[in-house]
């Protein structure tokens, strides 16, 4: 287990990624389809997991930041799909990588909706883009 604030946080305050505000990584779950708490918590790890994988991938640094800062995850309401594709081409637009979680169908949502929008960013960064939205 790796402490938060221990030797690994401290050794990252070099990095020019480390910045005085905490990098976050907020899901942005799409309310619009009912479906159960259990769905809603799978559909937050599958944006999770799929935008972390991406970023290990590309060996992107802000992940051993966001990883030495305690892996933060803020979840944020929107209120549809036409919301989440808005706030995906803004985050791009701000450089802000994401991952769109498009459901397969099977269970409680409509086969290909987009249920979750997962970004990764220094905290102002993802404050630009979501910073209009709710909890959820």
């Amino acid at each position: 287990m790796e402490r938060v604030g221990g030797a690994r946080a401290r050794s990252l305050k070099n990095n020019s990624l480390a910045s005085t505000q905490p990098v976050r990584s907020p899901r942005l779950h799409l309310s619009l389809h009912p479906q159960g708490r259990g769905k809603t918590a799978a559909q937050a790890c599958h944006a999770c997991l799929g935008l972390y994988k991406k970023l290990r991938h590309r060996k992107e640094p802000i992940v051993k930041v966001w990883e030495a800062a305690g892996a933060t995850k803020v979840c944020l309401r929107a209120e549809s799909e036409a919301e989440l594709m808005a706030l995906q081409k803004a985050a791009a637009a701000a450089g802000v990588p994401t991952h769109m979680v498009v459901d397969a169908g099977r269970t409680q949502v409509a086969p290909d909706s987009r249920t979750v929008l997962a970004l990764l960013a220094a905290g102002g960064e993802v404050d630009a883009v979501t910073g209009g939205l709710k909890l959820l």
